[in-house]
């Protein structure tokens, strides 16, 4: 008896259990679609299947029987291969409109046919819009919409290319491009010459206040009230993503502040990068005050990069980075006065010595130069030479004075023009035996230049 009882239980708590899932699992809505892709223009001559896609939401197996109104219309027969399908719950199935447009189709238009699906003594009804292309008449050739997915405000073109079949010139025509509620723009195609045809191209964007989906651009081609062509073509847009960048330079005591702000005037942003060009020598003077950065090399030049991540709609942020421009002043007077010593180091009058040494005999050979771009006057060369070395065969005989240890050997000249270098030899031997490498003094030169004595750079002692 108890196992009776506990069995009891459990079915009356299984039913319940039953009854609570079904009871909160929610049920689709019964219904039935009717689904066809967008179908191109038809041509006289032709024959055509359009796949027709029928899906219901029913609980059980219906039985549908179709039909398409009108079925014939200025010679064109429509009707399906299978005018009677079974279909399962949640599951698609296809048949096809068959389509025949006669030879002798002539004017081009539109036409829209309605499609009758009957089950349970009852039937849904949709429309299909069909564009019929005749013989002799002006034609669409071929379209060619650019990008078939864009952002708001990104510009997409469509180019269309028209025939003119007939044996006269074309009407000018009107053109209309609409996308539902979105966009609307009309214009006028001029007229084309028998056995020509046209290529018009169009550009358009779609607002940012669009909302993302699916829309269609309904392409109309009209001459007077009559409709030559209309097609929808197919176009999404995306998720509206705009950044707003603003960059404010602000001269301070001694620095520049730059400030960058970052707006986010659309959807969340997981993560992007703002590149700011730089070069080697200003990362040493720059002070930046955001955390997520990177110094980047990119083509061979040098960039902060700032690291922006998950920005929220409608939400700024500032990157704010500063350059020292006192120590960059600093650093180009330092710069600049290196320079300029240079430039006044080499471009002065020099005097050089080298000596050789050759057989117990030292080489002397003195360069005097001037590398200004004056005359200078009254110059004197001196070179000292010790007592314990002969000296003779000079190219340029010197006056010579004795000092204590040394024998002055001294040129002078009235004057060396700029540029104008003089060179003088003589010899050297040594008097008594000397270990290793005799030593001399390097010369020296003073002159005159503007009324002022100067005394010449001395160049390093150079040995041959």
């Amino acid at each position: 008896m108890r196992r009776l009882v506990i069995i009891t239980i459990l079915l009356i708590f299984f039913q319940i259990s039953i009854k609570l899932i079904f009871a909160v699992t929610p049920k689709p809505p019964e219904m039935l679609e009717i689904r066809v892709e967008p179908v191109p223009p038809l041509y006289a001559g032709n024959k055509y299947e359009i796949p027709i896609k029928i899906f219901h939401t029913f609980p059980t197996k219906k039985t549908i029987h179709l039909s398409i109104f009108p079925p014939y219309i200025r010679g064109i027969s429509l009707y399906f291969d299978k005018s009677e399908i079974e279909v399962e719950p949640i599951q698609e199935k296809t048949v096809n409109l068959i389509v025949t447009v006669p030879e002798d189709f002539r004017r081009t238009s539109s036409i829209k046919f309605e499609i009758y699906a009957f089950f349970d003594s009852k039937y849904e009804k949709f429309e299909i819009v069909l564009t019929f292309i005749g013989k002799e008449d002006i034609v669409v050739k071929e379209y060619k919409l650019l990008k078939k997915e864009i952002n708001p405000e990104e510009e997409n073109e469509i180019e269309i290319t028209l025939e003119n079949l007939r044996k006269e010139i074309s009407q000018p025509l009107k053109i209309i491009f609409e996308i539902e509620n979105v966009y609307k723009k009309e214009d006028i195609i001029p007229p084309i010459l028998p056995g020509n045809t046209y290529k018009y191209t169009h550009k358009f964007s779609l607002p940012k206040t669009a909302l993302p989906g699916n829309y269609f651009l309904n392409v109309k081609i009209l001459e007077g009230d009559y409709v030559l062509f209309n097609s929808y073509i197919p176009l999404t847009l995306k998720e509206f993503k705009s950044i707003e960048i603003n960059k404010k330079v602000i001269a301070e005591f001694l620095k520049f502040k730059i400030l960058i702000e970052v707006f986010n005037n659309g959807n969340t942003i997981e993560s992007f990068n703002i590149t700011e060009a730089s070069n080697p020598l200003l990362i040493y003077f720059t002070s930046i005050k955001y955390s997520n950065f990177s110094i980047e090399k990119i083509d061979g030049k040098t960039y902060f990069v700032f690291k922006v991540e998950n920005l929220k709609p409608l939400e700024k942020i500032y990157i704010e980075y500063e350059i020292n421009w006192g120590f960059i002043l600093l650093y180009s007077a330092i710069l600049f006065v290196i320079i300029m010593f240079i430039i006044w180091y080499y471009f002065q009058p020099t005097i050089l010595k080298k000596s050789a040494f050759q057989k117990d005999i030292y080489k002397i050979t003195i360069i005097a130069k001037n590398n200004t771009n004056k005359r200078i006057k009254n110059v004197e060369i001196v070179d000292s030479v010790p007592n314990l070395f002969e000296v003779f065969n000079f190219s340029l005989e010197p006056i010579k004075e004795k000092v204590k240890g040394y024998t002055k050997l001294i040129w002078r000249f009235s004057k060396l023009e700029p540029k104008e270098e003089v060179i003088i030899f003589y010899n050297l031997k040594p008097k008594i035996e000397i270990k290793g490498e005799a030593k001399f003094k390097s010369p020296k030169m003073s002159y005159f230049i503007d009324g002022k004595k100067k005394t010449a750079r001395k160049a390093i002692l150079q040995r041959i």
